[in-house]
């Protein structure tokens, strides 16, 4: 999650950004705080930026017994603005690249070789996968609308509990 924000001087862009990556983390089914994290924050001079605006967080664990590593990249001092989330497996990835138009945001990526895999070269199929179209902060109002009347939350204060605990712990382990 990147782009060249505005600067700020009450919050860093762990804090400004993170929240949106952890909660979608959260979303696939991995236990935020069952991860080992480091974190790298990268300092710019007070000049640019007051605050560290940008952040690169490595975590590992374990998902349903299978290894799990990544990383998020963060910053607000970025040239291109990139709002990226890849899940790579061992045949395949998911990618949503949510600056592409509406038909390309989400696909599913399936690795393929033929004959020896030895220095092969694979390919790669997409399959597009489906978004309905909107304009998300009307949508998230929309929703949040129809909570106050009683409709299911699709994202209950548990979560934002969680995702802002796991904040706290990475801010109080900066590299």
């Amino acid at each position: 999650r990147a782009n060249f924000g505005r600067f700020r001087t009450y919050e860093s862009a762990l804090r400004d950004l993170a929240p949106h990556d952890l909660s979608m983390l959260h979303a696939l089914g991995i236990d935020l705080t069952g991860l080992a994290w480091q974190v790298h924050v990268q300092d710019q001079p007070a000049a640019l930026m007051p605050h560290s605006d940008q952040t690169t967080l490595t975590f590992q664990g374990t998902l349903k017994g299978a290894d799990l590593r990544g990383s998020l990249f963060l910053s607000r001092i970025w040239p291109l603005k990139e709002q990226l989330l890849i899940v790579q497996g061992t045949q395949g990835c998911l990618v949503l690249d949510d600056t592409k138009p509406w038909a390309e945001k989400l696909w599913h990526g399936i690795y393929t070789t033929t004959g020896d895999t030895t220095g092969a070269e694979p390919t790669l199929q997409r399959t597009p996968l489906v978004v309905p179209q909107g304009e998300p902060l009307r949508l998230e109002c929309a929703h949040f609308l129809a909570c106050l009347a009683g409709a299911p939350c699709r994202t209950p204060g548990a979560e934002g509990l969680t995702v802002m605990r796991a904040v706290q712990t990475l801010e109080r382990n900066l590299v």
